[in-house]
């Protein structure tokens, strides 16, 4: 009886220090947890205070005071001549409130150390930003080369690209963001790889090799003058290239070339064709002016110029246009009267006119093929009716081929009040005839308008091998 009396005594006193022991260890453990929900007095982060905050204070914080930083925070990345700033809100960098609270419960505040909480970002627009960038600011392989200087080849070696590590320098700029560091980020760079780098002089050779190449001469299909300019024969010797070239994967390389002149030039050419025999006449025309037009006698005298000695090779189109030019100021010309769609009236280059209309007769004469020609609004006095042609800066342009098998020269002159114009040439029994132009005034309008009809009959050995009709239509003054 005694034992069951003393079994239960102890088991009471048991149960009774169980409860008091539970109920000190509920007390320490709310004690300690009321001292983990807030922060000691030494914390901060990002140099803002968090002492003694509590997570949703230091939730609003991180919310109101610190991400909205990352609205105006750039990051600088630079490499080689190209830089971008990379604006951190842009990229939804921020830091989360309990994140850094928990961060900032883990640091020892009081020996310097600082919380190290985990910064967010859109990891896949800081990745575009970083790649557009890396693609702008590559600097590409740089394929071997070779120039020819003098009597030599200058030969090259190529070098490899160069670009940013993308993955260092994105990690370098999340570090950078995460501690609000307004530093540049300068990213390591890697090579970039290109084919043809290394000099392959055996591939050089059979580019350069090649033989010596004549100019040519020729008349496209609207008749303008081209030539084909001439090349040197080049050629090395293959063997000794390679002992010059030491390292073909860097370095300049000079290889001594053999070179063979050609025989034909351009200058050349061009030589021939202006000195051209052109010994006879072929046709020619004469028109009469006054010299008392001091101005107008100028610029006669420009265009005469400017037409004279011109050469044309067979087939060949002479241009009025192309040869004298606009007849402006710039080429020294003057202010005379010149015919207009409205009348007479001053203008620069007034005179060119007759230049033009006296070689239009006289290429006519030489049975020249009139490309072109336009009369002019108004009858003029110095050719006949029906046989001027006008010039014009505008597009109104005198042409004609040259049909010939051998070259014309023009020549223009001028003495005391004539103008004479010339188609000089080779006398050629197949070729020369005998061509008259005459004309006459078909109708008239108004007072001294009129429609003029030129006829212009081509004869061989006195029979008619040819006949045309021009007919010119002219306003009344």
């Amino acid at each position: 009886m005694k034992n069951l009396i003393k079994n239960k005594m102890f088991v009471a006193i048991f149960l009774g220090s169980v409860v008091a022991l539970s109920a000190i260890i509920v007390a320490v453990v709310v004690i300690i947890q009321n001292h983990n929900s807030t922060l000691p007095k030494e914390a901060s982060f990002l140099g803002v205070s968090l002492a003694g905050m509590k997570v949703e204070e230091v939730e609003k914080v991180v919310d109101e005071k610190i991400n909205p930083l990352y609205e105006n925070f750039d990051i600088n990345l630079a490499f080689k001549d190209k830089s971008l700033n990379i604006n951190a809100g842009e990229c939804c960098f921020c830091y989360v409130g309990r994140e850094v609270f928990e961060a900032a419960r883990e640091t020892d505040f009081k020996n310097g150390e600082s919380a190290n909480p985990a910064v967010h970002y859109d990891e896949s627009k800081l990745n575009e930003k970083v790649s557009q960038f890396a693609q702008n600011s590559l600097v590409a392989p740089v394929k071997s080369s070779y120039k020819r200087v003098g009597d030599s080849l200058l030969v090259s070696a190529g070098c490899l690209g160069e670009k940013i590590n993308e993955q260092l320098a994105e990690n370098e700029i999340v570090n950078l963001a995460k501690e609000m560091s307004p530093q540049a980020v300068n990213p390591q760079s890697e090579p970039v790889s290109g084919d043809d780098i290394e000099i392959d002089i055996e591939k050089i050779k059979k580019e350069v090799a090649c033989a010596p190449k004549d100019a040519k001469f020729s008349i496209s299909d609207s008749g303008k003058a081209k030539y084909e300019n001439e090349s040197d024969g080049i050629d090395f010797d293959l063997e000794e290239a390679k002992k010059i070239i030491t390292d073909p994967k860097s370095g300049t390389y000079k290889i001594p070339l053999k070179i063979t002149k050609p025989q034909v030039t351009v200058a050349l050419l061009k030589a021939q064709h202006s000195n051209a025999d052109c010994p006879d006449v072929i046709g020619t025309y004469t028109s009469n002016f006054s010299a008392a037009e001091v101005n107008r006698t100028h610029n006669l005298r420009l265009a005469c110029a400017a037409i004279n000695d011109k050469t044309l090779a067979p087939g060949e189109v002479f241009s009025a246009l192309e040869t004298i030019g606009p007849g402006n100021r710039s080429q020294g010309y003057k202010d005379a009267i010149v015919f207009t769609p409205n009348g007479q009236t001053q203008g620069t280059g007034g005179g060119i006119c007759q230049v033009t209309s006296t070689l239009y007769i006289a290429a006519v004469y030489a049975n020249m093929d009139i490309v072109e020609r336009h009369n002019h609004s108004y009858t003029v006095i110095y050719a006949p009716v029906g046989q001027d042609a006008a010039f014009d800066s505008s597009g109104v342009d005198l042409k004609f081929k040259n049909t010939r098998q051998t070259p014309v020269r023009i020549k223009a002159s001028m003495t005391n009040n004539a103008l004479t114009v010339t188609i000089m040439g080779k006398k050629n029994p197949s070729e020369d005839c005998d061509v008259q132009m005459t004309s006459y005034v078909e109708s008239r309008i108004g007072n001294n308008g009129c429609v003029a009809v030129a006829n212009i009959v081509v004869r061989k050995n006195g029979a008619v091998i040819s006949e045309r009709t021009v007919r010119s239509r002219y306003k009344s003054k």
